[in-house]
């Protein structure tokens, strides 16, 4: 439903601990692992979900796939992904314009970083 949508897009969940086959052997600690509120990560991860709370509530306003038989989120989908990339698209011509870029380089090297990035961060090992 709309309401465990918009629930989810709020919540913040630290990160969880990473369990290690040894736990940290210390007078302090007593051979226990520290809390996941210790964690480094929990500030950044947090920050990143600052970040991208605005994003979230609007894909959380996208209808559930129940609704009229899955038709409403998707054409509510297929409307978000063409305002993304006119916006990704406007923004593009503009770095290029304050680089100096003419417009067909400008293009070519978004649609390569475009189509490259996700494969390079998919295939990290």
């Amino acid at each position: 439903s709309w309401r465990e949508q918009l629930a989810e897009a709020v919540t913040f969940e630290p990160p969880r601990q990473a369990t290690t086959a040894r736990a940290l052997d210390g007078p302090l600690l007593g051979g226990v692992s520290p809390p996941a509120a210790l964690s480094l990560g929990c500030p950044f991860a947090f920050a990143g979900f600052a970040l991208a709370l605005p994003w979230r509530l609007l894909f959380a306003l996208t209808p559930p796939p129940r609704v009229a038989g899955g038709w409403a989120c998707f054409f509510v989908a297929l409307v978000g992904i063409g305002v993304i990339t006119a916006l990704v698209g406007d923004l593009a011509a503009h770095m290029g314009c304050c680089l100096g870029m003419k417009p067909a380089v400008t293009a070519i090297t978004f649609v390569a970083l475009g189509t490259s990035l996700p494969d390079t961060f998919a295939s990290r090992t």
